[in-house]
């Protein structure tokens, strides 16, 4: 199997170089022919990607410890949905889904794209080709994952039993489908930019996939969070970590993006800012993955040190700067010919570019000030959670002020009397908000803001909906789909907000140990911690403790905190319990146990309102792919 899978990528590499050469020599010449050749051998190279990918599953879920990739990463007592999320578990594996996810996509729009011009369709295909032989190029030769060991073991070493958890089937696969989405964003901006094709054609024609690759990257940074939440053991979900960082600065130019398109579709404003915008998207990407694979930034979710990370700062110097000069000598028709009203829902999205690009320049500093100041000083200089919480706040506020702003002022000039007049329903209501806030005793400033700032949005939103469906009726709904996709995704926005405010400023925690069958408190909850019991599961020993949750004497729920020993760790892993309520999580870590002395070490958190955390996502998720299909039957001019 180790020949014929490197035999296979070998095949793919060059028949995707091959397209790439058919490609160009298609737009020189503007050839039909060469570039129905380039397709037809670019799906060879998809062919032998798929079929590469079915042989490394197949080989991990029938345990062929031949290849060191399923040795390394699976053993026998592995349950099989873990044998298969294996796939992306490693280096390798996740490289070549990588790839797999790029031929996939690019042979998608080979089918999809018709009707539009030889040249404008050859520079589309020509770079998604580029990208696919370079990712091919790194699983064939860098990070092979059907390298051969020089012996069968009786069994693999396993896998981190960290990814052995639903999220983590879940959130890489995601997340990758948000990153390597954008290669054909990028591929479209780049055909319109060489083709002199300033029209709205490429932002119309990848609206679809921007949207749903958007809702990919939401969807999996999130479960990425909740994987955090439930399976590393301290009770949070974000810890500023320079991969978790790595996923959502695309996240935020990603955004700023949508919205800078929006504008060039609807009122050919803000050209340069859209392209430039994509440019930032796909280049933080391919920065993730340096970030993620190369080692040179500590962290709990990167790969080892490897000098793998060296193809990707070339790779991202290369493309970029290709990008970029072509930018450059078309940058007087990028120019916008008009100057626009600030106070003009143009001029709010103008102003929340500079918010989302100011957030990602400050964390991108902060992710890599430890690397750079190792590399010209030889000392390593770090800054911490308090570093990033401080300077994004103020960039969320702003946020979450443009999302209430957006919806109330129309496209052109208005007076800032018509302006601010129609802020004060929405001031009246954020008012309101403070001082429920301040009664039930919630005084802490930051919080406060930020909670004021989700209740003027919030209250915004939806006065704006319903003024909406009353003028129009029911139908509204689907003849301005795009308008209520965006309400529903700002209203995910400030649901998650609220969120991330209260369980991040209010939580409160008990940390104790306590003897078998006794009782500890927290609030008006009492929590009866049982005797420890020892059950086997699939792969590893359990010792767990049931915990009977009492809210003023009546007994609500019992969690089941665990601690895993799996065979050949040394260590004992947390598997924490937690009971969901609508107001916040009962959060519950088994930290140790000792059988002689009759005692066990509980924490006890108590999580407010991080429900709705999940639930803002889920909201944002159905906005994205809502507004992804074009109900409309006119056009919106709201």
């Amino acid at each position: 199997m180790s020949s014929v899978g490197l035999m296979l990528q070998i095949v793919a590499l060059f028949t995707a170089a091959g397209a790439a050469a058919l490609y160009g020599m298609s737009f020189t010449g503007k050839s039909e022919s060469y570039l129905k050749l380039g397709n037809r051998v670019f799906l060879v190279s998809a062919a032998a990607v798929v079929v590469a990918s079915v042989m490394l599953c197949t080989a991990l879920v029938t345990s062929d410890f031949s290849l060191k990739y399923v040795a390394s990463y699976t053993d026998l007592s592995l349950p099989l949905f873990y044998k298969l999320s294996a796939f992306w578990a490693g280096q390798a594996g996740s490289l070549l889904l990588w790839a797999l996810l790029l031929v996939v996509f690019t042979v998608i729009e080979i089918f999809r794209l018709k009707n539009k011009d030889v040249s404008y369709r050859s520079a589309v295909y020509l770079v998604c080709a580029v990208s696919s032989a370079f990712f091919i190029m790194l699983v064939a030769f860098v990070q092979n994952p059907f390298e051969a060991l020089d012996f069968i073991p009786r069994d693999g070493s396993g896998m981190n039993p960290m990814l052995q958890n639903p999220g983590m089937i879940i959130h890489p696969p995601t997340l990758y489908v948000g990153y390597v989405g954008f290669n054909i964003v990028i591929a479209h901006a780049f055909a319109a930019l060489i083709n002199k094709d300033f029209s709205t054609y490429w932002v119309a024609a990848t609206r679809g996939w921007s949207l749903i690759i958007w809702v990919f990257l939401t969807i999996g940074i999130v479960i990425g969070g909740w994987w955090a939440y439930v399976e590393l053991g301290w009770g949070g979900y974000w810890a500023w970590d320079p991969v978790e960082n790595a996923s959502l600065l695309p996240w935020f130019t990603a955004t700023a993006f949508l919205h800078s398109a929006y504008i060039y579709e609807r009122k050919g404003s803000l050209k340069g800012w859209t392209f430039a915008l994509m440019l930032i998207t796909f280049e933080l990407t391919i920065l993730g993955t340096f970030i993620t694979r190369s080692g040179v930034i500590e962290s709990v979710h990167s790969f080892g040190k490897n000098t793998i990370g060296i193809f990707f700062l070339w790779f991202i110097a290369a493309s970029a700067a290709i990008y970029a000069v072509v930018m450059y000598k078309n940058r007087k028709m990028l120019e916008d010919k008009a100057e626009f009203n600030y106070l003009s829902r143009e001029g709010v999205f103008f102003i929340a570019n500079w918010v989302f690009v100011g957030i990602t320049f400050v964390i991108v500093f902060g992710t890599f000030l430890p690397w750079f100041s190792e590399l010209f000083s030889n000392q390593k200089t770090t800054v911490g959670i308090t570093y990033f919480n401080k300077v994004s706040i103020p960039f969320f506020m702003a946020i979450l002020v443009a999302s209430g702003v957006a919806p109330l002022i129309p496209f052109g000039s208005q007076t800032p009397a018509k302006f601010f007049k129609k802020l004060i329903p929405s001031a009246v209501f954020m008012v309101l908000a403070i001082a429920a806030m301040l009664f039930t005793g919630h005084s802490k400033v930051v919080p406060l803001l930020l909670t004021a700032f989700a209740a003027f949005s919030f209250f915004t939103i939806v006065l704006k909906s319903v003024y909406m469906i009353k003028d129009g009726g029911i139908k509204t709904l689907l003849s301005a789909s795009r308008f209520f996709a965006a309400m529903l995704v700002h209203l995910g926005v400030v649901v998650m907000a609220f969120g991330i405010t209260m369980s991040s400023f209010y939580n409160r925690k008990v940390d104790e140990i306590v003897a078998q069958d006794s009782v500890m408190g927290l609030d008006s909850y009492a929590f009866e911690v049982g005797k420890v019991h020892t059950e086997k599961g699939v792969n590893y020993i359990a010792h767990y403790v049931p915990i009977k949750i009492y809210e003023n004497d009546k007994l609500i729920s019992t969690a089941y905190p665990e601690m895993r020993e799996y065979s050949g760790r040394e260590e004992m892993f947390a598997e924490v319990a937690y009971y969901s309520l609508f107001s916040g999580d009962l959060y519950f870590i088994l930290s140790g146990f000792d059988l002689e002395s009759n005692q066990v070490r509980v924490q006890a958190i108590f999580q407010p309102f991080i429900v709705w955390i999940w639930a803002g996502c889920i909201m944002m998720a159905l906005g994205g792919i809502y507004g992804a299909f074009n109900f409309r039957k006119k056009k919106e001019n709201k």
